[in-house]
Protein backbone atom coordinates (compact mmCIF):
# COMPACT_ATOMS: atom_id res chain seq x y z
CA UNK A 1 0.00 0.00 0.00
CA UNK A 2 2.92 2.48 0.82
CA UNK A 3 4.46 1.89 -2.14
CA UNK A 4 1.36 2.79 -4.15
CA UNK A 5 1.05 5.76 -2.27
CA UNK A 6 4.33 7.14 -3.44
CA UNK A 7 3.71 6.09 -7.33
CA UNK A 8 3.05 9.11 -9.93
CA UNK A 9 -0.59 8.25 -11.72
CA UNK A 10 1.64 7.92 -14.58
CA UNK A 11 3.73 5.53 -13.07
CA UNK A 12 0.94 3.07 -11.59
CA UNK A 13 -0.93 3.47 -15.28
CA UNK A 14 2.36 1.94 -17.02
CA UNK A 15 3.29 -0.86 -14.33
CA UNK A 16 -0.61 -2.04 -14.54
CA UNK A 17 -0.28 -1.85 -18.61
CA UNK A 18 2.91 -3.81 -18.60
CA UNK A 19 1.61 -6.53 -16.26
CA UNK A 20 -1.56 -6.67 -18.59
CA UNK A 21 -0.20 -6.97 -21.50
CA UNK A 22 2.59 -9.82 -20.07
CA UNK A 23 -0.28 -11.45 -19.10
CA UNK A 24 -2.26 -11.10 -22.14
CA UNK A 25 0.61 -12.53 -24.44
CA UNK A 26 0.87 -15.34 -22.10
CA UNK A 27 -2.92 -16.19 -22.19
CA UNK A 28 -2.85 -16.08 -25.82
CA UNK A 29 0.15 -18.37 -26.38
CA UNK A 30 -1.49 -20.85 -24.20
CA UNK A 31 -4.50 -20.96 -25.76
CA UNK A 32 -2.90 -21.90 -29.29
CA UNK A 33 -3.06 -25.90 -29.08
CA UNK A 34 -0.08 -27.81 -29.48
CA UNK A 35 2.30 -24.71 -28.71
CA UNK A 36 4.27 -25.50 -25.15
CA UNK A 37 4.76 -21.74 -23.90
CA UNK A 38 8.26 -20.33 -23.92
CA UNK A 39 8.65 -16.69 -23.18
CA UNK A 40 9.98 -15.30 -26.38
CA UNK A 41 13.81 -13.52 -26.12
CA UNK A 42 14.33 -10.06 -24.45
CA UNK A 43 16.83 -9.14 -26.61
CA UNK A 44 16.97 -9.14 -30.61
CA UNK A 45 20.26 -10.99 -30.64
CA UNK A 46 18.77 -13.69 -28.72
CA UNK A 47 16.77 -14.94 -31.93
CA UNK A 48 20.43 -15.56 -33.44
CA UNK A 49 18.73 -13.60 -36.70
CA UNK A 50 21.18 -11.18 -37.32
CA UNK A 51 24.09 -9.26 -35.34
CA UNK A 52 26.57 -6.31 -35.29
CA UNK A 53 30.47 -6.72 -36.33
CA UNK A 54 31.89 -2.94 -36.38
CA UNK A 55 29.41 -0.80 -38.45
CA UNK A 56 27.61 -3.23 -40.44
CA UNK A 57 24.18 -5.29 -39.63
CA UNK A 58 25.17 -8.98 -40.74
CA UNK A 59 22.59 -11.43 -40.78
CA UNK A 60 22.11 -14.99 -40.33
CA UNK A 61 22.89 -17.37 -43.12
CA UNK A 62 19.56 -18.58 -43.13
CA UNK A 63 18.16 -15.46 -43.78
CA UNK A 64 17.71 -13.69 -46.97
CA UNK A 65 16.78 -10.11 -47.86
CA UNK A 66 13.57 -9.24 -49.34
CA UNK A 67 12.59 -6.12 -51.23
CA UNK A 68 8.65 -4.87 -51.81
CA UNK A 69 7.98 -2.55 -54.52
CA UNK A 70 5.91 -0.38 -52.67
CA UNK A 71 6.58 0.38 -48.83
CA UNK A 72 3.77 1.59 -45.99
CA UNK A 73 4.42 5.23 -44.82
CA UNK A 74 5.69 5.05 -41.42
CA UNK A 75 6.74 8.90 -40.90
CA UNK A 76 9.63 8.62 -43.52
CA UNK A 77 11.20 5.86 -41.82
CA UNK A 78 13.38 3.68 -43.98
CA UNK A 79 12.96 -0.73 -44.01
CA UNK A 80 15.48 -2.92 -44.00
CA UNK A 81 13.66 -6.21 -44.26
CA UNK A 82 14.15 -9.95 -44.19
CA UNK A 83 13.10 -13.50 -43.62
CA UNK A 84 14.15 -16.36 -41.62
CA UNK A 85 12.73 -20.11 -42.41
CA UNK A 86 12.85 -23.47 -41.12
CA UNK A 87 15.20 -25.51 -42.42
CA UNK A 88 13.68 -27.38 -45.40
CA UNK A 89 10.42 -25.75 -45.18
CA UNK A 90 9.58 -23.24 -47.96
CA UNK A 91 6.48 -20.38 -48.65
CA UNK A 92 3.90 -21.55 -50.73
CA UNK A 93 2.84 -19.41 -53.32
CA UNK A 94 -0.24 -17.79 -53.90
CA UNK A 95 -1.14 -15.34 -56.65
CA UNK A 96 -3.59 -12.60 -54.61
CA UNK A 97 -3.67 -13.34 -51.20
CA UNK A 98 -0.23 -13.30 -48.60
CA UNK A 99 2.30 -15.57 -49.36
CA UNK A 100 1.80 -18.92 -47.14
CA UNK A 101 4.36 -18.75 -44.48
CA UNK A 102 5.42 -22.41 -43.32
CA UNK A 103 4.36 -22.83 -39.36
CA UNK A 104 8.35 -21.82 -37.32
CA UNK A 105 8.56 -18.08 -40.29
CA UNK A 106 9.99 -15.12 -38.87
CA UNK A 107 9.72 -11.91 -41.18
CA UNK A 108 11.87 -9.12 -39.92
CA UNK A 109 11.45 -5.39 -40.35
CA UNK A 110 14.08 -2.98 -39.11
CA UNK A 111 12.82 0.89 -39.11
CA UNK A 112 15.26 3.04 -39.44
CA UNK A 113 16.41 6.81 -40.61
CA UNK A 114 20.26 8.11 -42.23
CA UNK A 115 22.38 10.02 -39.82
CA UNK A 116 22.96 13.78 -40.04
CA UNK A 117 19.70 15.91 -40.31
CA UNK A 118 17.83 14.46 -38.22
CA UNK A 119 17.34 15.05 -33.96
CA UNK A 120 16.56 12.89 -30.85
CA UNK A 121 14.79 15.98 -29.43
CA UNK A 122 16.58 16.31 -26.09
CA UNK A 123 19.33 13.93 -27.00
CA UNK A 124 22.23 13.95 -29.77
CA UNK A 125 21.78 14.62 -33.32
CA UNK A 126 21.84 11.71 -35.40
CA UNK A 127 19.76 11.13 -38.96
CA UNK A 128 17.70 12.50 -41.68
CA UNK A 129 15.01 10.39 -44.14
CA UNK A 130 12.89 11.04 -46.88
CA UNK A 131 10.54 8.34 -49.19
CA UNK A 132 13.29 5.89 -49.78
CA UNK A 133 13.86 1.64 -49.68
CA UNK A 134 16.95 -0.18 -48.90
CA UNK A 135 18.81 -1.16 -51.93
CA UNK A 136 21.75 -2.98 -49.96
CA UNK A 137 21.47 -6.47 -48.56
CA UNK A 138 23.24 -4.94 -45.27
CA UNK A 139 22.86 -1.62 -42.69
CA UNK A 140 25.74 0.04 -42.66
CA UNK A 141 25.66 1.74 -38.85
CA UNK A 142 27.63 4.89 -40.19
CA UNK A 143 24.95 5.55 -42.27
CA UNK A 144 21.84 4.33 -40.20
CA UNK A 145 20.56 5.33 -36.83
CA UNK A 146 18.04 2.13 -36.10
CA UNK A 147 15.15 2.82 -34.33
CA UNK A 148 13.40 -0.50 -33.79
CA UNK A 149 12.96 -3.65 -35.54
CA UNK A 150 9.75 -5.73 -35.86
CA UNK A 151 9.29 -9.33 -35.61
CA UNK A 152 6.52 -11.15 -36.74
CA UNK A 153 6.53 -14.99 -35.76
CA UNK A 154 4.24 -17.81 -37.27
CA UNK A 155 3.35 -20.05 -34.70
CA UNK A 156 1.32 -23.50 -34.98
CA UNK A 157 -2.54 -21.16 -34.96
CA UNK A 158 -0.92 -18.16 -36.55
CA UNK A 159 1.16 -15.05 -36.36
CA UNK A 160 2.47 -12.88 -33.56
CA UNK A 161 4.14 -10.18 -33.76
CA UNK A 162 6.90 -8.67 -31.60
CA UNK A 163 8.47 -4.58 -31.01
CA UNK A 164 11.97 -4.66 -30.50
CA UNK A 165 13.34 -1.34 -29.34
CA UNK A 166 17.04 -0.33 -30.14
CA UNK A 167 19.20 1.10 -27.89
CA UNK A 168 21.15 4.64 -27.89
CA UNK A 169 24.29 2.17 -28.02
CA UNK A 170 22.99 0.72 -31.47
CA UNK A 171 24.03 -2.72 -30.33
CA UNK A 172 20.98 -4.01 -29.45
CA UNK A 173 17.13 -4.22 -29.12
CA UNK A 174 14.75 -5.00 -26.27
CA UNK A 175 11.40 -6.45 -26.39
CA UNK A 176 8.98 -3.40 -25.86
CA UNK A 177 5.46 -5.22 -25.41
CA UNK A 178 3.98 -1.89 -23.85
CA UNK A 179 5.05 0.30 -27.50
CA UNK A 180 7.57 3.37 -26.96
CA UNK A 181 7.45 7.05 -28.28
CA UNK A 182 10.47 9.05 -28.99
CA UNK A 183 10.20 12.44 -30.09
CA UNK A 184 11.90 13.47 -32.77
CA UNK A 185 12.89 16.41 -35.75
CA UNK A 186 13.57 15.32 -39.10
CA UNK A 187 14.48 17.55 -42.24
CA UNK A 188 12.58 15.54 -45.14
CA UNK A 189 13.88 18.31 -47.74
CA UNK A 190 15.50 21.82 -48.04
CA UNK A 191 12.33 23.53 -47.53
CA UNK A 192 10.29 21.16 -45.15
CA UNK A 193 11.55 19.77 -41.08
CA UNK A 194 9.23 17.76 -39.03
CA UNK A 195 8.52 17.77 -35.36
CA UNK A 196 6.80 14.37 -33.74
CA UNK A 197 6.63 11.65 -32.09
CA UNK A 198 7.85 8.81 -33.39
CA UNK A 199 5.10 5.92 -32.12
CA UNK A 200 6.67 1.72 -31.69
CA UNK A 201 3.11 -0.14 -31.53
CA UNK A 202 2.14 -2.00 -28.68
CA UNK A 203 1.37 -5.88 -29.12
CA UNK A 204 -2.37 -4.71 -29.04
CA UNK A 205 -1.65 -1.82 -31.90
CA UNK A 206 0.00 -4.51 -33.96
CA UNK A 207 -3.00 -7.03 -34.13
CA UNK A 208 -4.68 -3.46 -35.72
CA UNK A 209 -3.31 -3.79 -38.76
CA UNK A 210 -2.27 -6.77 -38.94
CA UNK A 211 -5.73 -8.46 -38.10
CA UNK A 212 -8.15 -10.65 -40.61
CA UNK A 213 -11.24 -12.50 -40.64
CA UNK A 214 -12.11 -15.55 -42.94
CA UNK A 215 -14.90 -16.86 -44.12
CA UNK A 216 -16.14 -18.34 -40.32
CA UNK A 217 -15.49 -14.57 -38.99
CA UNK A 218 -12.85 -16.50 -36.88
CA UNK A 219 -9.62 -13.58 -36.64
CA UNK A 220 -6.36 -13.89 -37.72
CA UNK A 221 -2.76 -12.16 -37.37
CA UNK A 222 -1.20 -11.71 -41.34
CA UNK A 223 1.09 -10.07 -42.59
CA UNK A 224 0.53 -6.77 -44.57
CA UNK A 225 3.53 -6.44 -47.50
CA UNK A 226 4.62 -9.94 -48.47
CA UNK A 227 2.23 -10.37 -51.69
CA UNK A 228 3.68 -11.58 -55.00
CA UNK A 229 2.53 -8.63 -56.67
CA UNK A 230 4.57 -6.15 -53.74
CA UNK A 231 7.62 -8.77 -54.11
CA UNK A 232 7.55 -8.82 -58.54
CA UNK A 233 10.55 -6.91 -58.90
CA UNK A 234 14.19 -6.87 -60.30
CA UNK A 235 17.25 -6.98 -58.51
CA UNK A 236 20.94 -7.45 -58.79
CA UNK A 237 21.86 -10.82 -57.23
CA UNK A 238 25.75 -11.56 -56.97
CA UNK A 239 25.96 -8.93 -59.99
CA UNK A 240 23.45 -10.45 -62.10
CA UNK A 241 19.44 -8.89 -62.65
CA UNK A 242 17.73 -11.46 -61.73
CA UNK A 243 13.48 -11.15 -60.64
CA UNK A 244 13.51 -11.52 -57.11
CA UNK A 245 10.53 -14.41 -56.95
CA UNK A 246 12.80 -16.01 -59.18
CA UNK A 247 15.60 -15.59 -57.00
CA UNK A 248 13.63 -17.10 -53.66
CA UNK A 249 12.33 -19.99 -55.68
CA UNK A 250 16.08 -20.59 -56.83
CA UNK A 251 17.30 -20.59 -52.61
CA UNK A 252 14.71 -23.46 -52.19
CA UNK A 253 13.10 -20.64 -50.11
CA UNK A 254 9.23 -20.20 -52.37
CA UNK A 255 7.58 -22.81 -54.30
CA UNK A 256 4.62 -23.44 -56.67
CA UNK A 257 5.47 -20.03 -58.53
CA UNK A 258 4.12 -19.96 -62.17
CA UNK A 259 5.79 -18.44 -64.90
CA UNK A 260 6.71 -14.73 -64.09
CA UNK A 261 4.36 -13.80 -67.12
CA UNK A 262 1.51 -15.06 -64.95
CA UNK A 263 2.33 -13.08 -61.67
CA UNK A 264 0.51 -10.17 -60.67
CA UNK A 265 2.10 -6.81 -60.65
CA UNK A 266 1.67 -3.96 -58.72
CA UNK A 267 2.40 0.11 -60.52
CA UNK A 268 5.75 1.54 -57.98
CA UNK A 269 3.66 4.63 -56.90
CA UNK A 270 6.89 6.52 -56.98
CA UNK A 271 7.45 6.18 -60.63
CA UNK A 272 6.00 9.55 -61.94
CA UNK A 273 5.93 8.14 -66.03
CA UNK A 274 3.57 5.25 -65.01
CA UNK A 275 -0.35 6.43 -65.53
CA UNK A 276 -1.69 8.21 -62.53
CA UNK A 277 -4.50 5.84 -61.87
CA UNK A 278 -2.21 3.16 -61.38
CA UNK A 279 0.00 5.04 -58.96
CA UNK A 280 -2.48 6.08 -56.95
CA UNK A 281 -4.69 2.42 -56.32
CA UNK A 282 -1.05 1.17 -55.76
CA UNK A 283 0.05 3.90 -53.04
CA UNK A 284 -3.68 3.21 -51.18
CA UNK A 285 -2.89 -1.17 -51.77
CA UNK A 286 -0.27 -1.02 -49.39
CA UNK A 287 -1.28 2.35 -46.75
CA UNK A 288 -4.95 1.70 -47.01
CA UNK A 289 -5.81 -1.99 -48.23
CA UNK A 290 -4.74 -4.06 -45.32
CA UNK A 291 -7.78 -2.60 -43.25
CA UNK A 292 -10.20 -1.71 -45.98
CA UNK A 293 -10.54 -5.14 -47.57
CA UNK A 294 -13.51 -7.37 -47.71
CA UNK A 295 -11.65 -9.34 -44.73
CA UNK A 296 -10.30 -6.77 -42.89
CA UNK A 297 -10.95 -4.26 -39.89
CA UNK A 298 -12.31 -1.74 -42.08
CA UNK A 299 -14.43 -4.50 -43.83
CA UNK A 300 -18.20 -2.78 -42.29
CA UNK A 301 -17.26 0.64 -44.23
CA UNK A 302 -17.79 -0.78 -47.43
CA UNK A 303 -14.61 0.92 -48.73
CA UNK A 304 -12.64 -1.60 -50.62
CA UNK A 305 -8.81 -0.25 -51.30
CA UNK A 306 -7.26 -3.55 -52.76
CA UNK A 307 -5.82 -2.49 -56.23
CA UNK A 308 -7.42 -5.58 -57.33
CA UNK A 309 -11.08 -3.85 -56.60
CA UNK A 310 -12.59 -3.05 -60.12
CA UNK A 311 -16.04 -1.56 -59.14
CA UNK A 312 -15.16 2.56 -58.44
CA UNK A 313 -17.80 2.99 -56.12
CA UNK A 314 -16.61 0.06 -54.09
CA UNK A 315 -12.68 1.79 -53.45
CA UNK A 316 -14.82 5.34 -52.67
CA UNK A 317 -15.71 7.09 -55.38
CA UNK A 318 -19.31 8.92 -55.44
CA UNK A 319 -19.85 6.53 -52.13
CA UNK A 320 -21.50 7.68 -49.05
CA UNK A 321 -20.09 6.66 -46.10
CA UNK A 322 -21.60 4.38 -43.67
CA UNK A 323 -20.46 5.40 -40.44
CA UNK A 324 -17.61 7.94 -40.57
CA UNK A 325 -19.14 10.53 -38.12
CA UNK A 326 -17.03 13.73 -37.08
CA UNK A 327 -14.25 11.73 -39.27
CA UNK A 328 -15.84 12.94 -42.55
CA UNK A 329 -15.15 16.80 -41.93
CA UNK A 330 -18.56 17.66 -43.35
CA UNK A 331 -17.78 15.70 -46.91
CA UNK A 332 -20.15 14.00 -48.31
CA UNK A 333 -18.55 11.08 -50.32
CA UNK A 334 -15.41 8.98 -49.84
CA UNK A 335 -14.06 10.67 -52.92
CA UNK A 336 -15.86 13.09 -54.80
CA UNK A 337 -14.32 13.19 -58.23
CA UNK A 338 -13.02 16.12 -59.73
CA UNK A 339 -12.90 17.77 -56.05
CA UNK A 340 -10.11 16.39 -53.56
CA UNK A 341 -11.16 19.08 -51.45
CA UNK A 342 -14.50 17.68 -50.81
CA UNK A 343 -13.65 14.27 -50.69
CA UNK A 344 -12.92 12.15 -47.05
CA UNK A 345 -10.32 10.41 -48.25
CA UNK A 346 -8.09 13.25 -49.01
CA UNK A 347 -9.54 15.03 -45.52
CA UNK A 348 -8.47 12.03 -43.62
CA UNK A 349 -5.48 11.54 -45.05
CA UNK A 350 -4.39 15.43 -44.32
CA UNK A 351 -5.39 15.06 -41.18
CA UNK A 352 -3.04 13.72 -37.58
CA UNK A 353 -5.85 14.06 -35.30
CA UNK A 354 -6.45 10.50 -33.78
CA UNK A 355 -9.77 10.70 -34.33
CA UNK A 356 -9.89 11.55 -37.83
CA UNK A 357 -6.69 10.41 -39.60
CA UNK A 358 -6.46 7.47 -41.81
CA UNK A 359 -4.39 5.36 -41.24
CA UNK A 360 -5.43 5.42 -38.05
CA UNK A 361 -2.06 3.96 -36.25
CA UNK A 362 1.28 3.61 -37.74
CA UNK A 363 2.02 7.14 -38.29
CA UNK A 364 2.27 10.62 -36.62
CA UNK A 365 2.98 12.95 -40.31
CA UNK A 366 0.97 13.39 -43.19
CA UNK A 367 2.30 11.64 -45.91
CA UNK A 368 2.33 15.00 -48.09
CA UNK A 369 3.82 13.19 -51.32
CA UNK A 370 1.20 10.58 -51.14
CA UNK A 371 -1.51 12.82 -50.35
CA UNK A 372 -0.23 14.57 -53.45
CA UNK A 373 -0.81 11.66 -55.55
CA UNK A 374 -4.27 11.23 -54.41
CA UNK A 375 -5.09 15.25 -54.22
CA UNK A 376 -3.85 14.88 -58.35
CA UNK A 377 -5.51 11.47 -59.25
CA UNK A 378 -9.12 12.80 -57.96
CA UNK A 379 -8.99 16.22 -59.29
CA UNK A 380 -8.44 14.69 -62.78
CA UNK A 381 -11.75 12.23 -62.44
CA UNK A 382 -14.58 13.96 -64.41
CA UNK A 383 -16.62 16.13 -61.93
CA UNK A 384 -19.81 15.07 -60.52
CA UNK A 385 -21.97 12.65 -59.12
CA UNK A 386 -25.17 11.73 -59.83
Amino acid sequence: MNLIKIMSINGLVKFLTLIFLNTFIIQVLKAQDGIKFRPFPKKLSDWNLLKREKDTMVLNEDTVPYYLVNSLFTDYAKKFRFIWLPKSKKITYKKNEILDFPVGSVISKTFFYNRYNIILLNEEKISASSHFEVTNDTLDFKDAYLIETRLLVKEERGWIGLPYLWNKEQTDAVLKITGSTQKMKIKISDKREENFTYTTPNFNQCKGCHIKSDSNYKKTITPIGTKAKNMNLDRKYNGQWQNQLSYLEAKDFLSDLPTLENVPKVTNWQEITAPLKNRARSYLDINCAHCHNPQGPAKTSGLFLQSEENKPANYGVCKVPIAAGNASGGRKYDIHPGSPERSILTYRMNSTDPGKMMPEIGRSLVDQEGLELIHQWILDMSPGCK
